[in-house]
């Protein structure tokens, strides 16, 4: 004897205890081989972990200058083309005289960090500002308050003594003097010339940025 369960669906099986979704404690790795150009061709190309134009041809004339001229050309400022063994094993001991070259970097863009939660202030030795005037002048608002009395008059029926607050709200900008930060300035005669001002490392923030604003601060400002 046989019997069906009540299904809606003509054909249709019912699917007892069969699982099709899972868990994997502690995650799972799967291993695929990655295809690199690093076994064939006849050349290699080198990326630059900081690009620029200078770095790329000093590179290529370290490399040209050990191994021989035409053995390396550079294709832009990130990539460098360099000639290379077709076997293997010669390769990778050609790869390791490559990372023997020392090679002069090229000097580091102009750039200001800002770190705005700890108030830190990192500027690089090639920072330069053109002809400005700096005024830095702080605000500052006192509110004060005074408790007087307040009581009904002489010939006053009832009342009582009550105490009133008074507010007196008062608005003072501190004494400040103009700076003039005189053309291509280094970075030392920047932090001075700041410092002279009394700026505390929040408001050499905001005296730098006004200054890039203003185009006299050649330098890339970064807030992290």
């Amino acid at each position: 004897m046989s019997g069906r369960a009540d299904n809606p669906g003509a054909g249709s099986k019912i699917q007892i205890n069969s699982t099709n979704a899972g868990r994997i404690p502690g995650g799972a790795l799967i291993e695929k081989a990655v295809q690199t150009p690093f076994n064939y061709g006849n050349h290699l190309v080198l990326n630059l972990k900081e690009p620029g134009f200078t770095s790329a041809r000093r590179i290529v004339k370290a490399i040209n200058n050990y191994f021989g001229p035409g053995v390396a050309a550079a294709t832009d400022g990130v990539s460098i083309k360099v000639s290379a063994p077709v076997d293997s094993s010669q390769r990778v001991a050609f790869m390791s005289m490559l990372e023997q070259i020392n090679v002069e970097s090229a000097s580091p863009a102009a750039r200001i960090v800002f770190n705005s939660r700890t108030g830190t202030v990192v500027m690089g030795e090639n920072v330069r500002v053109r002809p400005a005037a700096v005024s830095h002048g702080n605000l500052v608002v006192r509110v004060r308050q005074t408790a007087t009395a307040s009581q009904p008059g002489a010939f006053a029926e009832g009342g009582s003594t009550e105490v009133v607050l008074n507010s007196d709200v008062s608005l003072e900008e501190e004494a400040s003097a103009i700076y003039l930060v005189p053309e291509g300035v280094s970075l030392s005669e920047v932090v001075s010339a700041i410092n002279g001002v009394g700026a505390t490392p929040t408001d050499l923030m905001s005296i730098l940025e006004a200054l890039k604003a203003a185009g006299a601060l050649e330098a890339e400002l970064i807030v992290i």
